[in-house]
């Protein structure tokens, strides 16, 4: 309904590919949880966030 109404949806609490699928299935590309990062410092981020690291994901 979201993506049909033009609203950007970001799904929290992601932590499992069989969540991933689902919400693929369903249109929402978009996901943040415990499968894609555990929360880390600041500094850390924008280390990860550099381009020679953005390949290789926590």
């Amino acid at each position: 309904m979201a993506n049909n109404l033009g609203i950007h949806v970001v799904a929290e609490g992601v932590e499992t590919i069989r969540q991933v699928y689902f919400l693929r299935q369903r249109g929402c590309g978009v996901a943040q949880g415990y499968l894609i990062s555990r929360p880390i410092p600041a500094v850390q981020l924008e280390q990860w966030l550099k381009p020679q690291h953005a390949e290789n994901p926590l």
